[in-house]
């Protein structure tokens, strides 16, 4: 080894720079690891990749997917969590008679995109000060999908989305929005089969309105609406509401009673429009124990004048 390499010890003398051949060594390493850390998302892991959460008016909000690294011409689900604190609630696509639903803006890049709208969980029907609304309560899951190109030349999918809402109690209403990123590998297509972001899906997919066979033929008279409980919806749900996907054509400020005709299962609503839709556009809730949404099905039913 020349005397380039060896440190002197001598007192009174200095000790000798480490030589150039190591300086550039670790300037290189450097270099590398912040490479990396910008091109590898932090955001992976096996149970998919999420964004950083976001905490705003008492809602937790995080972008995420269950997809651990996608391929190209792959459709993906992607998931929005909006967790409301208890007591706190957000607003369906119809909010009724006051709120405001969730609005998303969404930045995807070159060869990737949105395959169908956003997916909101089934609304519950609540009365108060007068007023009728359908809210969302606790995890709040919004899917969508994306479609990615065959042709896209990438190692990642950037994804930047902004969320804006209404979060409510029985005493307040607050704005809250929330801004996140998202990082999708490419490569091999893997999915997780397990963990926060495979579950949500899950859940998401149980919670999207079901197709019925056949709608049933829904009649009015006066201010009365009347919808005969399909079979299939009654054996599934005890308790069924109307959630009309448009306003002012129920009244939302006033009970929907579940009732029986000639042995058949019906649901009496009070009416708000002044001319009668050709059909009831909305969903029917299948609502548990405690008055909670667990299931729903689209309704498209035929309203004819009736006695």
């Amino acid at each position: 080894m020349g005397p380039e390499h060896v440190r002197e010890n001598t007192p009174g003398k200095k000790e000798r720079a480490e030589p150039m051949s190591l300086r550039l060594i670790l300037f290189i390493s450097l270099i590398f690891v912040f490479i990396t850390t910008l091109t590898v998302p932090v955001d992976a892991d096996e149970s998919g990749v999420s964004s950083k959460p976001q905490q705003a008016e008492h809602v937790l909000a995080t972008l995420g997917s269950p997809v651990i690294t996608a391929s190209p011409g792959q459709r993906i689900p992607l998931i929005l969590s909006l967790r409301a604190d208890d007591t706190w609630h957000l607003y369906w696509s119809n909010p009724g008679d006051s709120g405001m639903p969730p609005r998303i803006r969404m930045d995807l890049p070159d060869g990737v995109s949105q395959d169908g709208e956003w997916i909101l969980p089934p609304p519950r029907h609540l009365i108060a000060g007068g007023m009728g609304t359908l809210v969302l309560d606790h995890d709040v899951i919004l899917l969508t999908y994306l479609q990615i190109s065959d042709s896209i030349d990438a190692e990642h999918i950037a994804i930047s989305l902004r969320g804006e809402w209404l979060v409510c109690d029985d005493h307040m209403c607050l704005p809250g929005n929330a801004a996140m990123e998202l990082t999708i590998p490419l490569g091999t297509s893997s999915m997780a089969s397990s963990g926060a972001w495979h579950d949500r899906l899950q859940t998401a997919k149980e919670r999207a309105a079901q197709t019925l066979e056949q709608q049933p033929l829904a009649h009015y008279a006066n201010d009365t609406v009347v919808i005969p409980i399909p079979d299939a919806v009654h054996a599934a749900a005890d308790r069924v509401i109307f959630a009309p996907s448009t306003t002012r054509i129920i009244n939302l400020s006033t009970p929907q009673n579940m009732g029986a005709d000639n042995g058949s299962a019906i649901l009496t609503l009070s009416s708000a429009f002044t001319q009668p839709p050709e059909t009831l556009q909305g969903l029917l809730v299948g609502l548990d124990a405690e008055g909670y949404p667990m299931a729903s099905w689209e309704l498209s039913a035929p309203l004819t004048a009736g006695e």
